[in-house]
């Protein structure tokens, strides 16, 4: 990563070119002598970005092989990119641009629509002077491209959506006779009136009005297309059945429509302040009252003396700004009040002051997190009860989400046109019943095979006739009828284009256009012709078809092979846990039966009786053993439908306690290193640990001291000497380890000592069934794990089992 700025010597600077011809991404080099910029160095990227030769590039001035395109003014790259060079020179640091377009030169002699990520960076040289620029840019332009569909589709309804849903009142009334066109909730609860005004003149859904100055007042807003603004102006209102005297701040704006150089109607936009007026009022007669009252009220209310010093804010800046009562005293406000926004509330502030008049004036206020809201602050001079002037007193009411309001109201219907013009997919609004092409983009023309002067005001389906009858007019109708929007993919239209009828593939949605008032006025339709996609998808599909078909065939048969496989095995372990069962119980009796006989002979038995009554309880127990352990492994073969939180370090404990008695026997040495915990079926792995740990005690050396090892790493399925799946080479497991220093194997039995009744030649004391380490596999792979085991004879072993970290896919 290149640093913000770099200190270069002279003696850098050959190498540091050099270095660009190998150094990856889109980087220039510039050297710093405005108003040339002359590129001294490129990227190999950047010319492939580009599409220039190194030739046509290094030794030129930078805005004249990237000029630009003139002719669309959208196009602001080149100065913007001027003024980031000039700041960089300027600041000696980094500049990073907002995403810009800089269009470059295409093949057809015109100019690509390009959008760029970029930044500059100084190189310094020995001076401390910026001797070369070092500009980075990332070609965002597929990115801008597919962004922008979805982002204008919102946009079509972003003025009706803000406007009803603004948390300010805010109205439209139209013409001469101020016809409320649209009022959101807010307007209408401080009319106190229901949505039956909608349609109505002002002056009769609100006859009280009339003679207050307000209707005049519009009328010359609407006639001289001038915004006035009214503050802390009373007015009366006739609210759930009373008058009632209330106070309202207002800016009426001229309402414009689509190609009308005249105001058509009157934007109004306020609220009720009657609080403010009310707090001011009672300060200049109850101090102590005042105060109180101040604290509760939800907005600022200040005091300050007749040189603009503070002497009291309410508990409202308190807990807005942070400060203490004590610090918001005297001029602390200064350090509240957002840099750009400070001397016109100075001079609002002090030229009331002077003039004993009142003010308003908005300013962005920064909270106790460090963030700007804006606010309205009115007021005017506070006097005593002799009349003379005390100071000013002030309210200060947040406004923040009314002025996000007003600039989205204001951009929603400057960006609604430009937003289709400017659109990268045909996208076009069409009026009425009738379909009329109100506006539409180069790329709906281009689609349409015909130009604007064709199809401009006309009804769609009479400049297209060969569009007619083939859906497209039915659901457009339906959209205009019903207001739900239709979105279809890959639909066939056949369309007259370069003289010829021709057959297309679009993907589209018809989506209502509302106006002002609510109503349907037409369909916006956006378009994308995926022809080519089409017909390269249907040839692919015909391949893949024919490979499918190959493929069922063989996995069917597959499928049959392995569904009887799986009833072999159930069968099998079906079988294995009966036959358990049912022999347990005549060696169960032979043994009882043995005990009797044994017990009633008592001394009568001859030492060689003795010895054979022994021979048989072995062999009893033995095949006793040897069930048991059948039915461990018939258990453990059929895979747990339900998995828990399974904690090693907890399971292990379990497993210590149960061969507790066998480790103080052996005075056995056990480590056990920190475990985890998994997702698994807990009696299962401790039935397979405690097997592993068993055999570990049972295999030690005669005489020796059992020293057994448990330790844990995590890795990944590639690090393993396992020849496992690709698809779990990536795959993160824990490998627990058990390594003894008892008799060890022969490593060329590492792998068959894993199958069952399998038992390695050792001596007689070393007993067992050929089971225990079965049943060890069969729970790890029930796990979907892996077990292997490394020995050396008489030099000890390890057994190491690797379980996923994560759930296998399917595991419940």
């Amino acid at each position: 990563m290149l640093n913000d700025s770099i200190n270069l010597t002279a003696d850098d600077r050959s190498g540091y070119i050099r270095l660009f011809d190998a150094f990856p991404g889109n980087h220039l080099l510039i050297e710093a002598n405005p108003p040339h910029y002359t590129l001294l160095a490129v990227t190999p990227q950047r010319l492939i970005e580009v599409g220039l030769a190194r030739e046509a590039i290094i030794g030129k001035p930078l805005f004249e092989v990237h000029p630009g395109n003139s002719n669309d003014p959208s196009d602001n790259g080149p100065r913007s990119l001027r003024n980031s060079l000039a700041l960089v020179l300027h600041n000696k640091q980094a500049h990073h641009l907002p995403v810009q377009r800089y269009d470059l030169p295409n093949d057809q002699g015109s100019f690509s629509e390009m959008y760029w990520r970029a930044s500059n960076r100084p190189v310094l040289n020995q001076e401390g002077e910026v001797a070369f620029i070092i500009h980075t840019a990332e070609n965002i332009t597929q990115e801008v491209h597919s962004g922008r569909m979805a982002e204008k589709m919102k946009g079509m309804e972003q003025a009706y959506n803000l406007f009803m849903q603004t948390p300010i009142p805010v109205c439209i009334l139209m013409g001469p006779d101020l016809i409320i066109e649209m009022a959101n909730d807010p307007t209408l609860q401080l009319w106190g009136r229901g949505r039956e005004v909608i349609g109505l003149p002002l002056e009769h859904a609100l006859p009280e009005v009339i003679g207050q100055g307000y209707i005049s007042l519009m009328d010359e807003v609407r006639e001289s297309g001038i915004a006035r603004q009214v503050y802390e102006s009373p007015v009366k209102l006739i609210r759930n059945g009373k008058e009632e005297n209330i106070y309202v701040n207002y800016i009426y704006q001229p309402y414009f429509e689509d190609r009308s150089p005249k105001a058509v109607g009157v934007l109004a936009i306020g609220n009720e302040v009657t609080m403010q007026v009310h707090l001011r009022s009672m300060a200049n007669e109850s101090e102590g009252r005042f105060r109180t009252i101040a604290d509760q009220a939800p907005m600022m209310v200040f005091l300050a003396d007749t040189e603009a010093v503070v002497t009291f804010w309410n508990r409202y800046w308190l807990d807005f700004t942070g400060q203490s009562f004590e610090q918001s005293l005297g001029r602390s406000w200064h350090d509240i009040v957002h840099p750009d926004d400070c001397e016109e509330l100075l001079q609002s502030y002090f030229g009331a002051a002077r003039s004993q008049q009142n003010y308003s004036v908005e300013a962005r206020m920064m909270r106790s997190d460090g963030a700007y809201r804006y606010f309205l602050f009115t007021g005017g001079p506070h006097y005593a009860p002799d009349g003379s002037i005390r100071g000013s007193i002030g309210t200060g009411v947040d406004i923040h989400d009314r002025k996000l309001a007003e600039n989205a109201l204001q951009e929603s219907e400057i960006n609604l046109r430009n937003t289709i013009l400017r659109s990268p997919v045909a996208t076009c609004i069409l009026k009425g019943r009738s379909l009329v092409v109100y506006i539409a983009n180069t790329r709906m023309f281009e689609l349409w095979g015909r130009g604007p002067e064709k199809l401009m005001d006309k009804p769609v389906f009479e400049a297209l006739p060969e569009a007619r009858n083939q859906g497209a007019e039915k659901l457009l109708l339906k959209v205009f009828d019903t207001g739900v929007t239709i979105t279809a993919n890959e639909s066939a239209i056949q369309l007259l284009r370069e003289g010829v009828l021709q057959q297309i593939y679009v993907n589209y949605t018809f989506q209502p256009y509302y106006h002002a008032n609510g109503s349907i006025e037409g369909v916006v339709a956006v378009a994308i012709e995926v022809t080519e996609q089409v017909k390269a998808r249907r040839e692919i599909e015909q391949i893949v078809t024919k490979r499918t078909n190959e493929l069922a065939e063989a996995n069917e048969a597959l499928t049959a092979s392995n569904r009887e496989l799986e009833r072999s095995n159930i069968n099998l372990s079906e079988f294995a846990y009966a036959a358990s069962h049912d022999l347990k119980e005549p060696i169960r009796k032979m043994q009882v039966f043995a005990d009797r006989i044994k017990a009633s002979l008592g001394d009568r038995l001859s030492a060689n009786e003795r010895h054979f009554f022994q021979r048989m309880e072995a062999a009893a127990e033995r095949m006793a053993s040897l069930i048991d352990s059948l039915l461990s492994f018939s258990e453990v073969s059929i895979q747990p439908k339900n998995h828990e939180d399974v904690d090693f370090n907890e399971l292990i404990d379990v497993v210590l306690d149960d061969l507790q008695l066998q480790i103080e026997n052996k005075k056995a040495i056990i480590e056990v290193d920190p475990l985890f915990s998994i997702k698994g079926h807990h009696r299962q792995l401790q039935q397979a640990f405690q097997n592993l740990l068993a055999n570990a005690l049972k295999y030690a050396k005669p005489g020796g001291v059992p020293h057994i090892k448990v330790s844990c790493n995590k890795v990944v399925g590639k690090e393993t000497p396992l020849a496992l799946p690709e698809r779990e080479h990536e795959r993160a497991f824990y490998c627990v380890t058990v390594k003894d220093n008892g008799i060890g194997f022969e490593q060329e039995h590492a792998d068959r000592i894993f199958n069952v009744f399998t038992r390695l030649p050792v001596l007689p004391e070393y007993k067992g069934t050929g089971i225990g380490l079965s049943i060890v596999r069969k729970v790890i792979e029930n796990h979907h794990g892996h077990i292997w085991a490394e020995s050396r004879l008489n030099e000890g072993a390890s057994f190491n089992v690797l379980l996923p970290v994560e759930p296998w896919l399917g595991a419940k």
